[in-house]
């Protein structure tokens, strides 16, 4: 079972346009996702006897900043050997220090390095579809990917958590080629933390999402070539999911 963090206050948290995806991504990659709300996570229900791993979707890092109590209790899970997959925003959540528009903030020091956002030269705060270079040894090395961008970050400093580079963000801009996802160990859990947004796929409605078929305010329709679900199969299956 797969706990998705499903709550969203008003300082943030996970966003409801992009939830139905991160749902129907997992369910495509084998699994089933259950939702779990802060109240939960404050309650000590995300636990590794619950749930093999938890998904901090897209949406506002500071509501998860706010919402959740402690967030030891999330460090503490993963090092008992859950698996953390932040998005976006729970990719931001997860770093000890984000840069955000050139102002620096402390987040949970899950992974010891920075994640800075948004990249250099994106139409943000649109959405867009941007080309993803996957070339992992342990995920697999599955070449360039069309993924959504939507204000995600680059990883930067992965030294300080033996970080390994999972995928580049490929879009000619300022922060090409630099890190969209990275994996490392904590404790006896294992992270995946990534930029872009693969759970959504522009132009099939597979994703249960309507808007992310159409440029942003337009009629104008927009289709990825790729599915970008192989690439969240992939990292549960050879990552994040423990034998």
């Amino acid at each position: 079972k797969v706990a998705i963090v499903s709550t969203h206050i008003s300082s943030g948290g996970a966003w409801a346009g992009l939830l139905p995806g991160i749902y129907r991504s997992i369910e495509y990659a084998g699994y089933v996702p259950l939702a779990i709300r802060f109240d939960e996570i404050n309650d000590g229900q995300l636990t590794t006897s619950n749930f093999s791993a938890a998904v901090f979707p897209g949406g506002y890092s500071y509501g998860y900043k706010r919402g959740i109590d402690d967030w030891q209790d999330i460090l503490d899970y993963v090092a008992a050997g859950g698996s953390y997959y932040g998005v976006c925003a729970g990719s931001f959540y997860a770093s000890e220090e984000i840069e955000w528009d050139g102002k620096w903030y402390d987040y949970m020091p899950l992974f010891e390095g920075q994640d800075r956002g948004p990249l250099d030269g994106t139409t943000y705060p649109d959405y867009e579809l941007m080309t993803v270079n996957v070339n992992d040894s342990v995920i697999g090395n599955m070449g360039d990917i069309v993924m959504m961008y939507y204000g995600g970050g680059w990883k930067d400093q992965l030294d300080q958590s033996n970080a390994v580079t999972v995928a580049t963000y490929e879009y000619g801009g300022g922060d090409d080629g630099k890190p969209d996802a990275i994996r490392f160990t904590y404790g006896n859990g294992r992270v995946l933390l990534i930029g872009s947004h693969p759970e959504s796929r522009s132009g099939s409605n597979e994703d249960w999402i309507y808007w992310d078929n159409w440029v942003g305010d337009s009629a104008t329709p927009l289709n990825n070539p790729d599915n970008p679900w192989l690439f969240i199969d992939a990292a549960f299956d050879n990552w994040l999911i423990q034998p």
